[in-house]
């Protein structure tokens, strides 16, 4: 089966106003299916269903009441949410229609459960048309179906995300419009019923004259219910013109403050967001910064651009004073231009920022993931860096696929469905490296890489 380019239901790709029209007609109530049964054990793992190997493209996994909860695309590319019950190794499996184009790594799945025990679940967007699907009923895949939720602004959606709100409450984060020209709109789940956080946009698709897009970390909440988030400013669809990093809190998505208390004026710009550094377009800015917050309160940023040798290097930041001080932690011995449209797929990643205990995982491209320390006050690197090791050093009972190209085992950790804090277990499964979201072609190396087979996909228990 060979992938198309952007296809939202069976029969084939859709072009032009047909991709809106195939989002609606899945929001309206399109087919899908549900089976319940026993898997198969190997290796002390369950083995799924397998899922689509064409590229890397984000999953999901939840834990609810002892249940996993996985979202994935099938070996049909369709978008699938599978429970299992690792003790008696039911599984349940919901396809939904609505088909994912098979290359682009944009269009990953989010799911969170609202405060009744209901499953939500939205993906394979990339610019496109809302696609949603809520269950009926408490942790039961079966009575998932497709949605909408507010009507409007929902038409080029790229980068869902749920978040629990402080009262309880789900909300749901996406951007509505393109690169280099969107803005992020918040929706609260609230009496049954999706509604708009604010009549305004968070962060605007406009400023000084000139058409810019957030690209905002993960809202992180510490403590006291506050969520910081740290954003990075981009002019156009080519990575190269990100240009500025800033940072906001907030608390209901409606008030926004700087590190310092002042309120900020949303839709935040890079004007009115509490600017962290702005160094201009071509500086290897990488749009994927992460926030974290001390057990204070108090925010810590991390963020890659090119250092003072000209490589990929990894900064620090944090309030003092009136502004913010930031300090180079790590710079590495080559460079990877930052620039290009399409998803980047080798490029520096950050994890795990912990502000408290100083240290923070990065991995270079080409390199392994190794834990570096700083000092919490100074931003001074301390000590030397760790190479990070697997929990579990188990080998895994999924297998390399013949014929792909570039392909490495991808492992999608569970998170607890309230907390979001990773638990034991994982699904583990082979897929390509992404390709700038576009098709990858069959060599004489690769002969298997233009039109995969699917992958088993395995939950593994025990572990992180």
């Amino acid at each position: 089966m060979r992938a198309t380019t952007s296809t939202w239901r069976r029969g084939g790709p859709l072009r032009g106003a047909a991709l809106l029209l195939g989002a609606l007609a899945l929001q309206a109530g399109g087919a899908a299916a549900n089976e319940c049964r026993t898997a198969e054990s190997r290796d002390g793992a369950v083995e799924m269903d397998p899922t689509w190997a064409g590229t890397t493209v984000g999953y999901a996994a939840l834990q609810r009441g002892g249940i996993v909860y996985f979202g994935y695309y099938d070996a049909e590319r369709r978008l699938t949410v599978a429970s299992l019950d690792p003790r008696s190794r039911r599984l349940c499996v919901r396809t939904l229609d609505a088909v994912f184009g098979g290359w682009d790594s944009h269009n990953g799945i989010v799911m969170a459960f609202d405060s009744g025990g209901r499953l939500h679940v939205a993906g394979n967007m990339h610019g496109t048309g809302l696609i949603y699907a809520r269950a009926s009923e408490p942790d039961d895949v079966a009575s998932l179906r497709p949605a909408g939720m507010v009507g409007t602004d929902e038409a080029r959606v790229t980068y869902p995300r749920f978040v629990r709100g402080d009262d309880g409450n789900l909300l749901f984060v996406y951007r509505s419009g393109a690169s280099g020209r969107g803005e992020w709109i918040v929706n609260r789940w609230a009496d049954g019923r999706w509604a708009r956080v604010s009549a305004q946009p968070v962060f605007a698709a406009n400023w000084q004259g000139r058409p810019v897009s957030a690209y905002p970390s993960p809202f992180v909440a510490d403590e006291r219910g506050v969520f910081h988030v740290a954003i990075v400013w981009r002019h156009t669809g080519d990575a190269a013109t990100n240009f500025a990093v800033s940072y906001a809190a907030t608390r209901d998505f409606q008030t926004w403050r700087g590190a310092d208390g002042r309120r900020l004026t949303a839709p935040l710009t890079p004007d009115t967001a509490d600017s962290i550094e702005r160094r201009g377009e071509g500086q290897g800015l990488l749009n994927a910064p992460i926030a974290a917050a001390d057990e204070r309160g108090q925010p810590m940023v991390a963020y890659t651009r090119y250092g003072p040798g000209g490589n990929n290097a990894v900064f620090l930041a944090k309030p003092e004073g009136s502004g913010w001080t930031t300090h180079l932690l790590v710079e590495s011995d080559r460079r990877v231009p930052i620039e290009g449209t399409g998803t980047l797929p080798d490029v520096p990643r950050l994890r795990e920022l912990d502000p408290d205990e100083g240290t923070i995982l990065v991995a270079f491209p080409g390199r392994a993931a190794f834990r570096y320390g700083f000092d919490p006050v100074t931003l001074e690197p301390r000590g030397s860096a760790v190479r990070a090791r697997a929990a579990d050093s188990r080998p895994s009972p999924a297998r390399p696929i013949p014929g792909l190209g570039r392909s490495a085992l991808r492992r999608v950790p569970v998170l607890d469905a309230a907390s979001g804090q990773r638990l034991p277990g994982r699904f583990e499964f082979f897929a390509q490296a992404g390709n700038g979201d576009r098709p990858v072609a069959c060599t004489a190396d690769a002969p298997k890489a233009c039109d995969p087979p699917p992958s088993p996909v395995y939950f593994v228990q025990g572990g992180h």
